[in-house]
């Protein structure tokens, strides 16, 4: 289904894809939506070559690229980095920190009103998200090492501690 670029819209619903239903943005912004498709297989040079999105300023006249929608996009390529690698979770909350602190910093008031409304609700789904999901994620594999990597209990290390 096409959409419109500049618009907040829900784009290839799937029943058993939940977050098929989360709006996207641009062509970056949106869960599972990278370079204005929905999934795709894309490398990550092919990723980094992929534009943004260039809409009309709040001038209504003078093209400007969405600063938000580059945030996307740096935001994604950083996922891709992390996929698959032993820190994931650790790099994906790197990930999503450094995406919220951009969006902290732009001036919303220098937004059209659309992009404006979904860099808001950005901020406040990825701050829900690193709470509820990279946090979690994160500490339990650094806990999970920590484990992994202290001595093992027979040699009497883990009794002393308990002592």
């Amino acid at each position: 289904m096409a959409m419109e670029h500049d618009a907040i819209g829900l784009v290839d619903l799937d029943f058993w894809s939940p977050t098929s239903y989360m709006p996207v943005y641009g062509l970056w912004c949106g869960p599972n939506w990278s370079a204005g498709e929905r999934g795709g297989e894309k490398t990550r040079a092919q990723l980094v070559e992929s534009e943004v999105l260039t809409r009309i300023g709040i001038d209504g006249v003078t093209p400007e690229i969405s600063p938000v929608d580059s945030f996307c996009k740096d935001h994604d390529i950083a996922y891709f980095d992390a996929r698959g690698q032993p820190d994931e979770a650790m790099r994906k909350l790197e990930a999503d920190l450094v995406l919220m602190a951009r969006l902290e910093q732009l001036d919303f008031d220098q937004l059209p009103e659309t992009e404006r409304l979904y860099g808001r609700l950005m901020s406040f789904a990825f701050f829900e998200k690193i709470l509820c999901v990279d946090l979690p994620n994160a500490s339990s594999g650094w806990m999970g090492n920590r484990i992994l990597d202290s001595p093992s209990p027979s040699k009497g290390s883990f009794r002393k501690s308990m002592v």
